[in-house]
């Protein structure tokens, strides 16, 4: 029996404390290296356990800026991430390399934000939900 999963979309992220569209506080994180060429953040969840499930669902939350809001970052700007998976039957650390990861999708929002939403506050929360079958 086969358990699984690190979700990625690590490297400079900042946690953070904000609210959702109904005041209700989550926990966030955020990276904006929106200046720096070849960008490769990747945010890894520690390993969950599948329990015998065929299939898992995966949903994820989050913001992203409207690149067209912030000037002279054409070309480093990305308003899309990729999501991956790697199926494991224990813990394995950090030790699995990208390479080794699957993708499941390419990632866009429907809704983006602007510096405008930023000076009131209100960030557009898209959510996404993505499912996949288990190979054991």
């Amino acid at each position: 029996m086969s358990n699984c999963l690190f979700l990625s979309v690590s490297a400079q992220w900042d946690a953070i404390n904000e609210m959702d569209e109904y005041f209700t506080p989550i926990h966030t994180y955020q990276v904006c290296n929106v200046m720096s060429p070849s960008q490769n953040n990747w945010l890894r969840t520690d390993w969950i356990p599948r329990e015998g499930a065929r299939r898992i669902y995966i949903e994820v939350k989050f913001t992203l800026r409207d690149c067209n809001s912030m000037p002279g970052v054409l070309g480093t700007c990305k308003e899309t991430f990729n999501l991956y998976y790697y199926e494991s039957d224990r813990p394995a650390g950090s030790a699995i390399r990208e390479n080794q990861f699957i993708k499941i999708d390419t990632i866009a929002a429907d809704e983006s934000f602007t510096g405008v939403d930023l000076g009131v506050r209100r960030l557009k929360l898209n959510t996404e939900v993505r499912s996949k079958v288990s190979n054991s």
